[in-house]
């Protein structure tokens, strides 16, 4: 089968297994290919064409018992599911991976000709129905529907739905003789070919991972953009009808973007069906422009939060609730004791309370776990003791932190990092990626001086609305004494929770327990309690 249709099933797959990021299973239902392509170029197997190349046809996979044999690729299936599942606590991972693994096998049976062996070294058995060599117009139009089948199940978006059929359509002339085409320079070529298939390989993985997230429609979706004392911010408002209460959501920080990972909001916290959601891109973020990064300090935030929370109360006649993530949550904290008629609750979901504590808490951390892991240690001799003000250093911090599942317990680093680059692309575009990710650094070197001295326990704030903590139990950010530190200061009306196998995103690695937070919040006017 064609590559496009191999990426195609990483969709089902990714729908059987939702939580896991598309990426990995993009690679796994490929991996045989890739494997295929590095034998080739090495030598080891080998691929022949006919004099003439007319059709798929006449090109034959003379030798390739290691890459393409059923008991390799069950084998290299089974292995890699056990040693991610066993070696690094990742069931789920490791199960779709797997399946990734041998849907390659089991797709290559019903095209291929009689070219995949049982075993290396047992090359009596040759298998494969021979779609390509008996019946290639029946082979074209199994490859076509098949890949729309898969994006059927996915529900994904039009976009990927024509980039599939595209897929497929650059091939056509591939299984019609009457079609003229690139086949006909790949005679004797066998090298060509190999370079080919790599390319649309990595073109078709780059393709369907970038267009894969599946867009929600909802009847309110609109952008507004706010001028906030001289800086276009941009708000996106989501719901599933009119008079929903509605929800801020503050990103943390210093500089990260937040339209970007609405996507990922919806797909975890799905929280559009009882709020009118705001995704909002504070000062700085996101696109704008390199000025809007200039005149930016904690209190600039406040006043920028006040500003949005006004504009939003005003807007949907009714007071909001705040979700607060880091130091978003720590912002909101600030405005809450400003704008409390406004506000009618605060979800804090990691707060930064002691910047100071924290940093030295999280040094700690790495060095002790530098002294067992190879990779950290590496890092850890890069990073300077604590304090982060330096924009490379906080960022090599971050990259640690991630690396170790203390920002999300079940991801690491590459996967996150892919993740945001994909995200920032489908909302930015090229050129709005490359302004994102330079207004980043410019808000995080603003900020990172001041930050480091914040420590909310010298002066704290207690705002007349529920304020409602959430932590993660495995989170290097937050210690245990911080946690209770806060504890005795909150007000009646006022909870904390820790969530036992959560990092600093708790609302990712455990977002039904935080949604339910939010919608509790919501719907108990005097606070409540958790036990």
């Amino acid at each position: 089968m064609f590559a496009i249709n191999h990426a195609a099933t990483a969709l089902i797959v990714k729908r059987r297994f939702p939580s896991i990021s598309v990426f990995p299973i993009l690679i796994s239902v490929q991996a045989m290919e890739l494997v295929w392509v590095a034998l080739n170029y090495l030598g080891v197997e080998r691929t022949v064409t006919e004099p003439s190349v007319r059709t798929v046809a006449d090109i034959h996979l003379a030798y390739m018992p290691y890459s393409h044999s059923v008991i390799s690729a069950c084998a290299a299936a089974v292995f890699v599911w056990l040693f991610i599942e066993k070696g690094f606590h990742r069931a789920l991972l490791g199960r779709a991976i797997g399946i990734g693994i041998v849907s390659h096998l089991i797709l290559d049976l019903v095209t291929h000709a009689h070219d995949i062996v049982l075993a290396p070294g047992i090359q009596q058995i040759q298998l494969g129905l021979g779609l390509y060599n008996s019946a290639p117009m029946a082979a074209f139009l199994l490859e076509l529907g098949y890949g729309i089948l898969c994006w059927f199940i996915y529900k994904g978006s039009k976009v990927l739905l024509a980039l599939i059929v595209a897929g497929n359509m650059a091939n056509v002339s591939f299984f019609f003789t009457s079609i003229p085409g690139p086949e006909q320079y790949l005679a004797g070529r066998p090298t060509l070919i190999v370079t080919m298939i790599l390319i649309q390989i990595v073109g078709t993985l780059i393709l369907v991972g970038l267009f894969a997230r599946r867009s929600r429609s909802y009847p309110i979706d609109q952008m507004v953009t706010l001028q906030i004392d001289g800086t276009n911010q941009q708000v996106r408002l989501c719901a599933e009808r009119a008079g929903l209460t509605p929800l801020l959501i503050v990103q943390g920080g210093p500089g990260l973007s937040l339209l970007n990972e609405a996507s990922k909001f919806q797909d975890h916290l799905q929280l559009e069906g009882d709020f009118l959601v705001a995704y909002w891109d504070q000062r700085g973020c996101g696109k704008a422009s390199m000025k809007d990064t200039q005149n930016i300090s904690l209190e600039t935030q406040v006043n920028d939060l006040c500003f949005v929370t006004r504009w939003l109360a005003e807007k949907s006649q009714q007071k909001i609730i705040i979700l607060g993530i880091s130091l978003g949550a720590t912002i909101a904290l600030q405005a809450a004791w400003r704008e409390r008629d406004k506000i009618k609750s605060i979800v804090a979901v990691s707060i930064d309370t002691d910047i100071p504590t924290s940093d030295r808490a999280v040094f700690s951390f790495l060095k002790e776990a530098s002294r067992g892991q190879e990779k950290i240690g590496r890092l850890f001799r890069k990073l300077q003791p604590p304090p982060h003000v330096d924009v490379e250093q906080f960022q090599l911090r971050a990259r640690m932190l991630t690396e170790m599942g203390g920002i999300e317990h079940t991801k690491r680093f590459s996967e996150i990092f892919r993740s945001l680059l994909f995200s920032l692309l489908r909302t930015y575009g090229l050129f709005g990626t490359i302004s994102t990710l330079r207004n980043m650094n410019a808000v995080a070197r603003k900020l990172l001086p001041e930050i480091a001295n914040l420590d909310l326990f010298a002066n704290w704030i207690q705002p007349s609305v529920s304020v409602h903590y959430v932590f993660g139990g495995i989170d290097p950010l937050i210690t245990p004494s911080m946690v209770e530190k806060l504890s005795l200061l909150i007000a009646d009306t006022d909870s904390v929770l820790t969530i036992p196998n959560a990092g600093h995103m708790v609302h990712f690695d455990e977002s039904a327990i935080t949604r339910s937070i939010i919608v509790r919040a919501n719907s108990i006017q005097d606070g409540f309690a958790i036990p």
